[in-house]
């Protein structure tokens, strides 16, 4: 995550991928290949899916194609929570981290305090 953070703060990289993401018109424009990023942003988002995808299998000794359903709408909560735009162009990976932990609080905080699973 740490590595992630800085790719997206600190490099070309990143700053072509907040450009696209805000307007990808405009990042095409200011000369930036906005095909070919896209096409290397998808190969990193796959292979990281295919990674979580080894780590469930080796955890579990199975494989399930809607296993992380359940938690589909807490990704996205996080997201937001942190700070991200449903529209694109912001967002950091430490708000996105903060946002999880809140969500994380809020989960175990309920258990704690006995409140049934259903509410």
């Amino acid at each position: 995550m740490a590595f992630m953070h800085f790719v997206l703060s600190q490099t070309k990289f990143g700053k072509y991928t907040y450009a696209i993401g805000g307007n990808p018109q405009s990042a095409a424009r200011a000369g930036i290949n906005v095909r070919r990023h896209l096409l290397a942003i998808y190969l990193i988002a796959a292979a990281f899916a295919a990674i979580g995808g080894i780590v469930y299998t080796a955890r579990f000794a199975a494989g399930a194609a809607n296993a992380g359903e359940p938690i589909l709408l807490d990704s996205i909560a996080a997201v937001v929570i942190g700070g991200a735009s449903l529209f694109g162009g912001t967002g950091t990976v430490i708000g996105t981290l903060i946002g999880a932990l809140i969500i994380a609080v809020f989960e175990f905080g309920l258990v704690f305090i006995d409140v049934n699973a259903f509410w």
